[in-house]
């Protein structure tokens, strides 16, 4: 599978290239993010009920980072159907305010550090939600869409659709590892997502 560099590739690309971060690959920090939340979206309600993620340098694991979060509301039982998480599960977790510093923390600086996430823009919208709630400011942190690359470099032909759980059944595409069907699964998809990029 390859990519090809042309001018009309890379113009049309609006996500952040490899080449955009001015240093080596071994060199750069990336830190897989995967959240689940109560909702498709901030706006309709939704709050985060579990972040993880893993952060890596140089493609080897430097640390990791789990936990579950009480949203104060109920979890919808579709919610629950997708994501394995109850009410049960986080209601003696740690609430957004308390675990966001520590998030925040492990990301690590922003010069210095990639987020990563498939489907980014639904995970960093919950992000700068909660820093927003909490009077945090957002750090500009460099984001990588791992869904967004797969949809630009897999055809039709290669793949039905680019979520991960479609992704994993494919062993020419060792990138993506299958998504555990464990109440923490968000684990494996960081591990799908760091495959992609490191």
């Amino acid at each position: 599978m390859a990519f090809s560099k042309s001018k009309d590739n890379l113009a049309r690309l609006p996500q952040l290239s490899i080449e955009d971060l001015g240093t080596s690959l071994s060199n750069v920090t990336f830190v897989a993010v995967d959240l689940e939340t109560t909702g498709a979206s901030v706006r309709s309600g939704g709050a985060i009920t579990e972040i993880g993620a893993v952060k890596y340098r140089g493609g080897v694991e430097i640390g990791s980072f789990q936990t579950f979060v009480n949203p104060q509301t109920p979890i919808p039982a579709y919610i629950t159907v997708l994501t394995g998480i109850t009410d049960a599960m986080v209601v003696a977790a740690p609430k957004i305010g308390e675990a966001f510093a520590s998030l925040l923390e492990f990301f690590g600086s922003p010069t210095e550090t990639v987020l990563i996430a498939h489907n980014a823009p639904f995970d960093i919208s919950f992000l700068k939600a909660a820093a927003s709630e909490l009077s945090y400011r957002w750090p500009n942190f460099r984001v990588f869409d791992s869904a967004k690359m797969a949809r630009r470099t897999l055809t039709r032909e290669e793949v039905s659709d680019c979520k991960l759980a479609t992704l994993a059944k494919y062993p020419e595409f060792a990138v993506f590892k299958a998504v555990s069907a464990s109440p923490l699964r968000g684990y494996r998809d960081w591990e799908t997502d760091r495959k992609s990029v490191v």
